[in-house]
Parts: structure tokens; C-alpha cells; sequence
């Protein structure tokens, strides 16, 4: 479970709980959730991957060139976008589903597709109880 305890961590580092007003329990259930719907039988866009790109976002978020430009509302936004931004990728790029009017290419007009699908999926399971 990389993206549960890497990004506890982070966002502990960060004070994203506090920020959102919400208790770390809550965050840990989002995270599992997030987790959750990351495919482990996707080779590379997993939860693995999930978490080197937090991690990676945390580096240069921590850099006092990017400190100065940007204020906590920007810092959480980057850290959760990190966190989601594979979420349920099925392995397959925009190109291919486009290419094979898949239900993704289909609904979102083969426009940003697994983009929309990633955003889109986060936003649904955040909405959850």
C-alpha cells in the first residue's frame, strides 16, 4: 500500500488534514479508497507510480524557488493531483481508445480522455460518503 502510507506522510508534512479541516482517519479512507482503484495488474500506472509522483511533487514543492510562488491552496491542489492523477488508468492510451471507440473515447468526445476519466473518477469517489 505505497500511496496510503507515502501519502500519509506527505500530507502530513504538508498539513493537508488541517487545511482541509478534515481528521487524518478521513484522509486515510480517501487514500485507501484512491488506492483501491488503482489497477496492481497495470505494469506501470499503479499505486507505485501514484506514489513516485507524490513523492516527486513533494521534492519540488519543498524547493524554496517553488515555495515562493506558490501558497498552501496551490500546494494541497498539486499534492491530491499527484495522488489521483492515474487513477483506474486501464492501461492503454488515449490514442488506442480513441482508436477503438471505447466507452472512455465515447463519453468524453476522444477529447482528453483518460484525463477527463482520471478527474472525473477522483471527484466520484471524493463525493462518496
Amino acid at each position: 500500500r505505497p500511496l496510503i502510507y507515502l501519502g500519509l506522510k506527505v500530507f502530513a508534512r504538508f498539513g493537508v488534514a488541517e487545511f482541509l479541516n478534515c481528521s487524518e482517519a478521513t484522509l486515510r479512507a480517501w487514500l485507501q479508497m484512491i488506492e483501491a482503484n488503482y489497477h496492481s495488474s497495470n505494469s506501470y500506472h499503479n499505486s507505485t507510480h501514484a506514489a513516485d509522483v507524490l513523492h516527486a511533487t513533494a521534492f519540488f514543492l519543498g524547493k524554496e524557488r517553488v515555495k515562493g510562488s506558490l501558497d498552501r491552496l496551490d500546494e494541497v491542489a498539486a499534492l491530491i493531483a499527484a495522488t489521483i492523477h492515474d487513477v483506474d488508468h486501464p492501461g492503454r492510451t488515449n490514442s488506442f481508445l480513441c482508436n477503438a471507440g471505447s466507452e472512455l473515447a465515447v463519453l468524453y468526445n476522444d477529447t482528453a480522455v483518460l484525463e477527463s476519466h482520471h478527474t472525473a473518477l477522483a471527484f466520484q469517489l471524493t463525493a462518496k460518503d
